[in-house]
C-alpha cells in the first residue's frame, strides 16, 4: 500500500518537470529584476511581456546574429529555451 503511494507521489512530480529545461527556467528567473525595470521605466504592465524583453536582451547580440546573418525568423540562443526561460522570469517576477 505505502509503495504504490509513493511510486504515485514519486510519478507526479516527475511529471511536473518533464518537459522543462530547467537551466532555461533558472537563467529566465534571474532576469526578473530586469523585467521589474523595463516594466517601471517603459510603462510595460504585462509581466510576460516585460519577461520577454528582458529574456531576449540578455541575449540580444546572439539573437540578432542569427537574424540578420543565417537568416532564421525566429531565433533561439544556443542551449536556451526561450519559452522555459521566459516562464522563470514571470514566476519569479510574481
Amino acid at each position: 500500500m505505502y509503495f504504490c503511494c509513493a511510486a504515485a507521489v514519486l510519478l507526479a512530480s516527475a511529471a511536473c518537470s518533464i518537459g522543462r529545461d530547467q537551466y532555461s527556467y533558472d537563467l529566465g528567473k534571474t532576469e526578473s529584476a530586469h523585467a521589474r525595470w523595463i516594466a517601471e521605466n517603459h510603462g510595460v504592465s504585462d509581466v510576460k511581456d516585460a519577461c520577454t524583453r528582458a529574456v531576449k536582451s540578455a541575449f540580444a547580440n546572439e539573437l540578432a546574429y542569427k537574424e540578420v546573418v543565417s537568416g532564421e525568423d525566429n531565433p533561439e540562443p544556443d542551449g536556451i529555451d526561450l519559452d522555459d526561460a521566459i516562464a522563470g522570469c514571470v514566476d519569479a517576477y510574481k
